[in-house]
């Protein structure tokens, strides 16, 4: 009998490895009806093969409204990579960037990759500028993060997260979203609380 039991549970355990964590996901209060598609969502892009695991998934900044509701769901690789899917809210359609394939590296087109890095550029400096007076800042992004590019290379994007401090001591979880439409457009950078 406690053999069964025991087997069991190491059977339900070994299914949960991979799975997302509920604090994985995070809404805005105003979205939080969405949070049945989020999590169905996350579910659905770890049944793929390119994903093994959804290290975080929350409300997408070209959301307008809950109609028009778009998640951003960040995975983990089988080569351990990180790479950033968008999923229409409704539909549940995983959209670009689905970046990883097992085949190998095709070079970036030098005119996206410039644009990549002019962008990056930018948003360094605007990281830079908003953050300079928080007290002991803590970046948790290592390096340039992937970028979210479009199909087409014209609208980039980076998500980076930090800590900060309050002035009580306490930490404060931050998650930085940068990025340009087009190449007309300058980066805009838009700072808001995270889940932890």
């Amino acid at each position: 009998m406690a053999k069964s039991w025991i087997a069991a549970a190491f059977f339900s355990l070994s299914l949960c490895a991979g799975a997302f964590e509920d604090s994985a996901l995070w809404l805005p209060a105003s979205y939080q009806k969405l949070a049945p598609e989020l999590r169905q969502a996350a579910k659905k892009l770890e049944a793929t093969e390119t994903c093994d695991k959804v290290l975080r998934g929350y409300l997408h900044d070209s959301s307008r409204s809950m109609e028009e509701a778009v998640f951003l769901l960040v995975c983990r690789a089988p080569d351990r990579k990180t790479f950033s899917v968008l999923a229409d809210a409704h539909s549940l359609e995983l959209k670009y960037p689905l970046a990883v394939k097992k085949k190998a590296k095709q070079p970036v087109a030098v005119d996206v990759q410039k644009r990549v890095d002019t962008v990056w550029k930018a948003c360094q400096t605007l990281y830079k500028d908003k953050t300079k007076f928080m007290r002991n800042l803590e970046t948790l992004t290592e390096g340039q993060p992937h970028p979210e590019v479009d199909a087409t290379g014209g609208a980039v994007g980076f998500v980076v997260d930090f800590d900060a401090e309050s002035l009580q001591g306490a930490t404060l979880r931050y998650r930085a979203s940068c990025s340009s439409p087009d190449d007309k457009t300058p980066p805009k950078l838009v700072i808001r609380a995270r889940k932890p």
